[in-house]
């Protein structure tokens, strides 16, 4: 897309920036054009976030993208129940890693359908290729 392609490198990036009126004077020379680096910001999760003797945390469990604006919730909400999970199963609850990974599949689940119908509601360019992929599910 050409928006994104615009925004990839760190340089065509400033230079955008720094043409607004309140981010430009802030850009200018704050060293910011060390790099050439861009980021993706999708959804993203493992296929399960606990194992034998192992759980996975916050993101590194389920990684909201912006739009849906539950990361940082998401984040405090999993670590508090990896930490009542570690401390079940350290109690001898052996199914305890097993029901935290339920309920991260379950949050993940409900993530995507959510996520897909936020998508799904903005027709304003159906035509473009990110919009239509999303459209698709």
């Amino acid at each position: 897309m050409p928006a994104a392609r615009d925004g990839r490198t760190l340089s065509t990036l400033l230079t955008r920036a720094r043409r607004l009126p309140m981010l430009g004077c802030l850009l200018q020379d704050a060293g910011w054009d060390r790099g050439e680096r861009s980021y993706c910001a999708q959804g993203t999760w493992l296929e399960t976030a606990a194992g034998e003797d192992w759980l996975a945390v916050g993101d590194a469990a389920l990684a909201f993208d912006p739009i849906a604006a539950q990361g940082l919730f998401n984040a405090m909400y999993l670590g508090l129940a990896t930490a009542e999970a570690a401390e079940r199963w350290f109690e001898g609850e052996s199914d305890a890693l097993a029901e935290y990974a339920s309920e991260v599949a379950r949050t993940r689940d409900i993530y995507v359908d959510n996520s897909a119908a936020w998508y799904r509601q903005e027709t304003s360019w159906a035509d473009r290729r990110f919009w239509a992929n999303r459209h698709r599910n």
